[in-house]
């Protein structure tokens, strides 16, 4: 991974300082990690179960180059700041003890947890463009290191029995990045590889369309007294949205001659 990302820098600096037409432009975007789901089933005929996990709309923000070699070739590479996470509930409607004849008594359980990261992305991609009318698309691929900065994991159960004694509550809130607070901590380094779509709407204004995919991320929290270590799971990939606007035109205007 550290290789992944060294010969990416070296890649981006030579594409950089090597060209003398490169297009410089500040991006802004939003992203999720992954559409709302919604969830609900039956355990024993009795327990009622809802689930719903929705992503952090999250901001992004970057710079970023552009070289078009020929009309057709798209290259570009950057550096983007990105927030990313995930909100998880999960509720249950149950009864004790599920024995015909024998006294009932209901509880809820409740289950909280979220997650929230900070990161830097370094996309290089490789597209096509071509003209459309007023419009300029382009199709690309490419592949986007991760730096991941820091993170918030946020877990809390709560069981809330008629019978009062039963009723327990448990919380936790700490970094799963740093090696300090996570008894499996994230990996810094992570890679994810893209796929998009773009449209220059005009000369230096581009709007962007990408599926950004990595592999799936597990970490734990400390173990402690009376309390097993809950462990969790990332899904590192993202759909983003971005607008881009650049210093100098990206197309050449066609001059009429003068007679």
């Amino acid at each position: 991974m550290k290789l992944s990302i060294l010969m990416v820098l070296i890649l981006f600096s030579q594409f950089c300082l090597g060209q003398t037409k490169i297009n410089f432009g500040a991006e802004v975007g939003v992203s999720i990690s992954q559409f709302p789901k919604n969830n609900s089933y039956n355990i024993m005929s009795t327990d009622e179960v809802m689930t719903n996990k929705n992503s952090i709309i999250s901001p992004l923000f970057g710079l970023t180059c552009q070289l078009i070699i020929k009309k057709h070739l798209l290259l570009s590479g950057g550096i983007q700041y990105q927030m990313t996470g995930t909100k998880y509930h999960y509720h249950r409607d149950g009864q004790i003890p599920r024995i015909p004849g024998a006294a009932v008594f209901y509880y809820t359980h409740d289950i909280w947890e979220n997650q929230t990261f900070h990161k830097l992305c370094l996309p290089l991609t490789i597209g096509y463009t071509f003209k459309l009318g007023k419009i300029q698309p382009a199709v690309f691929v490419g592949m986007r290191p991760n730096l991941f900065l820091t993170g918030t994991h946020y877990y809390k159960s709560v069981i809330d029995a008629t019978d009062n004694t039963e009723d327990q509550i448990k919380e936790n809130e700490y970094n799963p990045v740093s090696s300090d607070q996570s008894g499996t901590p994230i990996k810094r380094l992570n890679n994810q590889f893209l796929i998009g779509f773009s449209a220059l709407i005009r000369e230096q204004l581009k709007i962007s369309l990408t599926y950004n995919q990595g592999t799936g991320i597990n970490y734990s929290e400390y173990e402690q007294v009376g309390w097993e270590p809950h462990y969790s799971y990332f899904k590192n990939s993202d759909f983003g949205l971005n607008i881009t606007y650049f210093l100098s035109p990206l197309t050449k205007k066609t001059s009429t001659p003068v007679k």
